[in-house]
This record gives structure tokens, C-alpha cells and sequence, in this order.
């Protein structure tokens, strides 16, 4: 009885740890994308109206957290690695639009206790929010959406919400940003099946993949410059970069779809190489936000009317 249960235990002792192992394995890239965008129509499309593009993509530093390097990416160790979380406004000639506006201090304390919130950093994105023509999502995660139902203004900039009917119908993470269902309800959803000019210069397109409603954000500026806001597809350019994806469970836990992760870090990473003058820009990854303030892609400030703007 107890050689049989010594050889039960180790069954099972080994039947986890092979389940850890593959639990902790990231996903295969697949050598070639599926994924695609047709640049020259999403270019067209960003220059088809008769009006002006966009100045200037400045982003906003509202929130921070931390989580372990491997969770990251699938080799990483187990060092602490910082998950900066940035909202972004879009500077026209005439109007500004604001693209995931961020958690506020204490909802991202309440849903995890190692984040923090920037009070005047949000104080500064709700004035832009007031003063927007429109605010979108780049997805429907809490930490790029809890901005607007904790917003001060929401009655006011209710109508200025421009959000997709995949990212309404996730209600399990729009209840976790808080949106009460009578403001989802009031809302009008936009349905477009791959690219959708919201202003000038600026085209969603359409991915999947993290969440149901997870778009990129391209943007073309007057002076020629490109820019695509890859939201969450990526947490660090190093996912794109080599290209290698977050361990299998954390797809799990996020309720992604996986495969579709993969094949847009492969399409991400071709894209470096065949487009170059597109500069992705992810959302949590600080190291690559300060080269670009650095070099002048991206602002570090928002540019407000009703109030002067300080640094983060």
C-alpha cells in the first residue's frame, strides 16, 4: 500500500510540474503572419479628408505598477519590472482626441495593491478629456479605460466616447474599470470590419486578440512622421523585438486568445522590418516612451486650454 502510494505521489508530483513547465512556455511565433494591413489603404484613408493632420502625439504618465520580468516575457526572471501606464492625446489643428484614459489611484490600488495612480497626472487628463472632441480605447482593460467612468466630467464628455461594439460587449472587464451599465447603454456602438478613420490622420485598426475590442491607433502627423499606438498586443518592445510572448497562463488568466497573440507579435515584428518609419509605440514599456520624448516623437505634457501644463 505504501510503494503504491509512493509511485501515485510521484505521478502526480511529476504531472504538475510538467503542467508548471508548459503553464510557463510561451506560445510558438509563427514565421509568418496572418495578420496583415494594407498601408497604402489605411495612408489613403488617414488622408482622405480635405483638412489638416495631426501637430503633435503627446502622452501623459497617470499610473504605474510592477509585476515579475518573467511574466513579461516567457524567459524572463523572476527581477521586478515596472509597468509604467501612459494616457495619450492626439493634437489637431482644431480639436484634440484622447486615447485610453487611465485609472485612477484608487481603483488601480483596489484591484492591485502594488499600483499606483498619479493624482495631478489624472487631474491633467480629465481637464484634456473636457476639452477633447473625442476619447477612444486602444482596449477595454481597466487600467487604459477606468478614466472615464471615474471621471468628474462624465456627464459632460459622455457624448465625445467613441467606443467599439466588441469593446461595450465585454462586460467582465468593463464592469472590472467600472462602467455602470445605463452609461454602456447610452452609448452608440462603432462597427467597422478593419480600418476606421476617426479624425484626420488618425485610423483604427482593428486586432483582437487581448481583448475582444483591441485596436491600434495610427497616426500620421503634418510633418510626415508615423506613429501606431499597438495598445496591449505587446507589454515591452522586447515582445516584439525578438519576438516573444508572455507565458501560456497568463493568456489564460487574461482570457486571451493566444494564437492571435502570436501571430500579431510576428506581425509586429515584421512590420520593424518592412516599415520602418512606423514607430510603435507600446503601451507599458518606459524605456522606450523616454527615447521617444528624447528624440521629439511624443511629447511628455499635455496641451491644455483651462490650465498650464506641468511635467509628469
Amino acid at each position: 500500500m505504501r510503494k503504491h502510494w509512493l509511485k501515485m505521489s510521484a505521478a502526480l508530483l511529476l504531472a504538475v510540474t510538467l503542467f508548471v513547465i508548459y503553464a510557463f512556455q510561451p506560445l510558438a511565433i509563427p514565421k509568418r503572419a496572418r495578420f496583415q494591413v494594407d498601408w497604402n489603404q489605411v495612408r489613403r484613408l488617414a488622408r482622405a479628408q480635405d483638412a489638416l493632420l495631426p501637430t503633435q502625439l503627446n502622452a501623459l504618465l497617470t499610473a504605474w505598477n510592477k509585476t515579475k520580468e518573467c511574466l513579461i516575457l516567457a524567459d524572463g526572471g523572476f527581477d521586478d519590472h515596472e509597468l509604467p501606464t501612459y494616457a495619450y492625446q492626439i493634437v489637431l489643428p482644431d480639436r484634440t482626441i484622447i486615447i485610453d484614459p487611465v485609472v485612477d489611484h484608487a481603483t488601480a490600488v483596489a484591484l492591485f495593491p502594488t499600483a499606483k495612480g498619479f493624482p495631478e497626472a489624472f487631474t491633467q487628463m480629465q481637464t484634456a478629456m473636457r476639452e477633447a472632441a473625442v476619447i477612444a480605447l486602444t482596449h477595454e482593460h481597466f487600467d487604459h479605460a477606468a478614466g472615464i467612468p471615474r471621471s468628474p466630467y462624465l456627464a459632460e464628455i459622455t457624448d465625445r466616447i467613441v467606443m467599439t461594439r466588441e469593446q461595450l460587449s465585454n462586460s467582465r472587464d468593463l464592469d472590472m474599470a467600472g462602467f455602470p451599465s445605463e452609461l454602456r447603454q447610452s452609448l452608440a456602438p462603432l462597427e467597422y470590419d478593419r480600418y476606421h478613420l476617426l479624425a484626420p490622420g488618425v485610423v483604427l485598426i482593428k486586432t483582437g486578440g487581448h481583448t475582444p475590442g483591441s485596436q491600434m491607433v495610427f497616426v500620421q502627423l503634418a510633418d510626415g512622421r508615423e506613429i501606431l499606438l499597438v495598445g496591449d498586443l505587446a507589454w515591452h518592445s522586447d515582445n516584439i523585438n525578438l519576438p516573444l510572448g508572455h507565458p501560456r497562463f497568463i493568456h489564460w488568466i487574461g482570457r486571451e486568445d493566444g494564437a492571435r497573440m502570436a501571430d500579431l507579435l510576428r506581425f509586429l515584428n515584421d512590420l520593424a522590418q518592412t516599415q520602418p518609419t512606423i514607430n510603435q509605440v507600446v503601451a507599458h514599456d518606459g524605456d522606450q516612451m523616454a527615447y521617444y520624448v528624447a528624440t521629439g516623437l511624443i511629447g511628455d505634457r499635455f496641451q491644455l486650454k483651462q490650465t498650464q501644463v506641468v511635467p509628469n
